[in-house]
C-alpha cells in the first residue's frame, strides 16, 4: 500500500483537525552533491515524494497526531567526514528518524551517533556489515551483499556457464563487501577467481586493471562499484575490444546509470537488482507511481526512488503506530509488518527488512529479469 493509500485509511479511522504543535521532523543525511548525487537526487525524490503525500493526506494519524512532516536535510557529498558532519547537522535538529544514504562508506561511520543519540537511521546501503555491529537504530531495505551476491554467482556459474571468473571491486566499504562475499560464494561452489583487482573510486582510467584480466584468461568479470566508475569501466572495456561479458551490482544498471553508458557497453552484462526498476516494472501500481514522480520531478525514477519511498512510508506507518519519540520507532521498525509498492518488509534480527533480490540481464538497455530469488536470511531470524 502506498504511502498516501496508508495515510487516507488511517485518517479516515482517526477523524480530527490536526494537533497543535510543530511538523515531526525527519531526517535525510544523503549525497545531494558530486557524483555520488546520481543516486542522492533519485532517494530525495522518494522521501519528498512519500512525505508530500502524507501530508496532503492530513499529515501522520493516529499516534502521529495528525501532524505535518517535515524533512531535514544533510548533504554527505562524497567523503565519510562529510557524512558525518552532514548527521550531525541534522541530529542536532532532533529528528524522530534519518534516512540514510545507499553509500556503506558513509553510513558505516555514522552508526556510533545515531546509537549515541537513540535514533533510528534507515538505509538502503548493500555493505553486509552494517547490520552487524549490533547496533538496535539501524535499519536496511535493501538485501546486503551477502543475500545479492549468492543468487547472482550462482546463476552466472550454473546457467551461464562462466568458471573462470574474475572480481573487480571499487577499494572502500562497497567494493569489498561485495569482493568478500563474491569470493565466499565461488569457494562455496569449488572456484577461485582468476584474477583480482581494486581501483579508487576517483579513478578515470582502468586499462591496466582490464588488461590483467584479459591476461588471465577471465571469461567473464564481476563488477562492484559505482555509477560513474562503472561508465567508465565498461566504456574502456569495449573500446580495448576486451570482449569479457561483465557481472554488476545493482548500482551499474541502475536507470540512473543506465544513463551514462552506450547500449554496446552493456549489453548482455548480468546484474543483480533488488527489484526491477519502475520503468521495467510491469506491476501497473508501480507504472502509476513513477507516472507521478516524473511528472513532480522532471526525471524518471530508479529503484534508490522506489526503496527510499516505501522506507519513508513504512516510516509514517510505524510513526502512526506508535508516536514520533525515537525509541519507540526504532521498536516498532523490528515488529511491523509493511506491504512497499516494490516489495514487502519486515524485520529480521539485525534490522534487514527486504529479502528477495531479482536476477536480471541488460538488452538494449533494459532489465530483463531471469529469475526473482528468496535470500537464505528470513525474517524473525
Amino acid at each position: 500500500m502506498c504511502a498516501a493509500v496508508l495515510a487516507a485509511a488511517f485518517a479516515a479511522t482517526a477523524p480530527g483537525a490536526q494537533a497543535a504543535g510543530d511538523p515531526i521532523k525527519i531526517g535525510a543525511s544523503i549525497s545531494l552533491t558530486t557524483d555520488f548525487a546520481l543516486g542522492g537526487v533519485q532517494q530525495k525524490g522518494g522521501i519528498e515524494l512519500a512525505v508530500e503525500e502524507a501530508n496532503a493526506a492530513g499529515g501522520v494519524p493516529l499516534k502521529g497526531g495528525n501532524r505535518k512532516v517535515e524533512v531535514v536535510y544533510g548533504d554527505n557529498a562524497m567523503s565519510p567526514t562529510t557524512a558525518i558532519n552532514a548527521l550531525n547537522r541534522v541530529l542536532s535538529d532532533s529528528p524522530s528518524a534519518v534516512l540514510l544514504s545507499i553509500r556503506g562508506t558513509h553510513v558505516l561511520p555514522q552508526l556510533p551517533l545515531l546509537q549515541k543519540a537513540k535514533v533510528p537511521g534507515l538505509t538502503l546501503t548493500g555493505v553486509m556489515k552494517v547490520t552487524k555491529q549490533n547496533n538496535p537504530f539501524i535499519f536496511r531495505f535493501f538485501p546486503h551483499d551477502g543475500m545479492n551476491k549468492p543468487p547472482l554467482i550462482r546463476y552466472v556459474v550454473e546457467k551461464a556457464g562462466k568458471k573462470r571468473v574474475g572480481v573487480f571491486y571499487s577499494a572502500e566499504d562497497y567494493g569489498t563487501s561485495g569482493r568478500d562475499e563474491t569470493i565466499a560464494t565461488l569457494k562455496s561452489l569449488g572456484l577461485e577467481p582468476v584474477a583480482v583487482e581494486s581501483h579508487q573510486p576517483t579513478d578515470k582510467d582502468f586499462s591496466a586493471q582490464l588488461a590483467k584480466f584479459k591476461d588471465a584468461g577471465a571469461d567473464i568479470i564481476f563488477l562492484q562499484t559505482f555509477q560513474v566508475p562503472s561508465a567508465l569501466i565498461l566504456k574502456q572495456a569495449r573500446e580495448l575490444g576486451l570482449n569479457i561479458p561483465f557481472a554488476l551490482s545493482s548500482q551499474s544498471v541502475a536507470g540512473s546509470a543506465l544513463k551514462l553508458v552506450e547500449a554496446a557497453d552493456i549489453e548482455g552484462a548480468y546484474a543483480e537488482t533488488p527489484v526491477l526498476d519502475p520503468i521495467f516494472n510491469k506491476n501497473p501500481e508501480v507504472q502509476k507511481w513513477a507516472q507521478k514522480f516524473e511528472k513532480r520531478f522532471g526525471f524518471v525514477p530508479d529503484y534508490q526512488a522506489l526503496l527510499d519511498y516505501d522506507a519513508t512510508g513504512m516510516l509514517l506507518k510505524t510513526i502512526a503506530t506508535y508516536g514520533p519519540e525515537p525509541e519507540a520507532i526504532a521498536a516498532g521498525l523490528h515488529t511491523i509488518k509493511y506491504e512497499g509498492l516494490s516489495s514487502p518488509y519486515q524485520s529480521d534480527k539485525e534490522g534487514n527488512m527486504m529479502h528477495t533480490v531479482s536476477i536480471v540481464q541488460i538488452r538494449d538497455l533494459k532489465q530483463i529479469e531471469l529469475e526473482r530469488a528468496e535470500s537464505p536470511l528470513r525474517a524473525g531470524e
